[in-house]
């Protein structure tokens, strides 16, 4: 019985019901979720995880900090939710009766059998879990998670648990895929022990337990023998570097093509050439489409893959079909993509550590030590000295002003203003203001002083000339691609 796995049939009725709800719920779950959590939500995706994990250790490296990576294994976590906790949940996040009470019909209609020598036995109800195939399924979860995650800020809140902390404001301690749990925090047996304290109270209320023997801890920057033990004494598994994290290879050194040698042997078995023998031409082309998915396209999209680990695998493919669009490209353009996210400020929580990390400010683009940020920088700036600039064809759309800096954002111009007008930039107080704050106050009501003649008087003068041509709107701000 521990290795059940049931597989749920679900009518047609059942599903329109559960999709209407699932529909509604969508609308707000975003607003419902915190940025921790990454999957099932618009503009969040699978790499970000990866990204944030990989910064995080190489700063740890550079900073020769200690820290801890618990990575945590729910047993069935689907299967194993407690409905009245869930009902709870859905309670405090201020989900009325009447909703509560559509959510707890479809839970509570659901009957299940099972084979018995290739016949049925009689059917009989579920008592908690959330059933394969419901669409309301994998909202309902991450709301289960939310709880988690606001249940770990309280711990930390209290001091028995610590996060990394990056600068004064910006601390990360979690990350969530679904049921995918990792904790990032500072290096402590009494730091392990608060955070497996919380998440036993968690197991209690939810019905989701732990399974500690697939859960693993890394130590950064400890002796692998004080790891062993302390690993031993919660009776978890030890992580070594490097490691997969949702299908990617963290904190390694993925400039090595040895690096890469489970991409191409996984190509190699996808791309045999028994299968070039028995498939049609068409039949080629779908595969050889399929192949740009999972394993090789995530840690394309994280990091610049060597010359040679690219002719291996154009290579293969060009022995399987030819005339199809190249790997270098998707490299680049994966890697670009992360580029444009920043400068458009998706508000995505990886952006923020990437700023928070590097100490970057407006548009600009440089690492203070290596990471995979740094290399994607770095592959800018060689693409700008080839004469291909790509920060000078994304520009700013301004609209209500409200996300975009006066001073650090190039919005209007041919220059950011902190540049273009040092003078004044000088005198203003508020470095941070938004182009909104300027333009609804008076332009020097933050300045710590009058202005005085000269070149101060004359940037004044400037500044106020560009500033009469810009009408705000209604409007988001946005970037765009001329």
């Amino acid at each position: 019985m521990g290795d059940y796995r049931p597989i749920s049939l679900i009518g047609s009725m059942y599903k329109v019901i559960t999709k209407i709800l699932a529909t509604r719920l969508f609308v707000v779950i975003s607003d419902l979720i915190s940025d921790v959590q990454t999957t099932f939500l618009p503009n969040r995706q699978i790499p970000d995880g990866p990204f944030i994990i990989n910064e995080l250790l190489a700063r740890c490296h550079h900073k020769k900090q200690r820290a801890m990576v618990f990575k945590v294994d729910f047993a069935k976590a689907y299967g194993s939710i407690r409905w009245d906790y869930l009902e709870d949940v859905l309670h405090s996040f201020g989900f009325g009766s009447k909703w509560r009470s559509w959510i707890r019909g479809c839970l509570n209609s659901g009957m299940a059998s099972i084979l018995v020598n290739g016949s049925l036995a009689s059917e009989f109800q579920f008592h908690r879990g959330l059933k394969q195939g419901y669409p309301l399924a994998p909202y309902l979860f991450i709301l289960v998670m939310e709880s988690l995650h606001l249940s770990v800020t309280r711990v930390i809140e209290a001091g028995i648990f610590t996060g990394v902390r990056i600068d004064p404001s910006t601390m990360i301690s979690h990350l969530f895929y679904a049921d995918d749990v990792v904790f990032i925090g500072e290096w402590s047996q009494d730091n392990l022990k608060g955070i497996m304290h919380s998440l036993r109270c968690f197991s209690l209320l939810s019905g989701l337990s732990i399974n500690i023997k697939k859960s693993h801890l890394l130590g950064v920057g400890i002796p692998a023998s004080y790891v062993n033990e302390v690993a031993s004494s919660i009776g978890c598994s030890v992580m070594k570097a490097p490691f997969k994290y949702l299908g990617v290879m963290v904190d390694g050194n993925e400039s090595l093509v040895k690096a890469w040698d489970d991409t191409i042997n996984k190509l190699k078995m996808r791309l045999s050439k028994w299968k070039l023998k028995t498939l049609s031409i068409g039949g080629r082309l779908t595969l050889l489409k399929s192949v740009r998915l999972p394993p090789p396209i995530y840690n394309m999209s994280l990091y610049k893959v060597p010359k040679t680990v690219l002719n291996s695998m154009e290579a293969i493919r060009r022995n399987f079909f030819n005339g199809v669009s190249s790997f270098y490209a998707l490299n680049r353009a994966l890697l670009v993509k992360w580029v444009w996210r920043f400068l458009s400020r998706d508000n995505s929580l990886w952006a923020r550590i990437i700023h928070a990390i590097h100490g970057l400010n407006g548009q600009e683009l440089s690492a203070s030590h290596s990471s995979t940020w740094s290399s994607i920088v770095k592959e800018i700036n060689i693409l700008k000295t080839q004469g291909i600039d790509i920060i000078s064809h994304c520009k700013i759309r301004v609209g209500n002003g409200r996300s975009t800096s006066f001073w650090n954002d190039l919005w209007i111009g041919d220059s950011c203003f902190r540049y273009k007008f040092p003078r004044l930039y000088a005198l203003d107080i508020n470095k941070e203001c938004t182009v909104a704050d300027k333009m609804v106050a008076s332009f020097t009501s933050s300045f710590r002083r009058e202005v005085r003649g000269g070149a101060e008087s004359l940037q004044l003068t400037q500044i106020l000339d560009l500033l009469g041509t810009v009408i705000l709107s209604n409007m988001e701000d946005r970037w765009e691609l001329d």
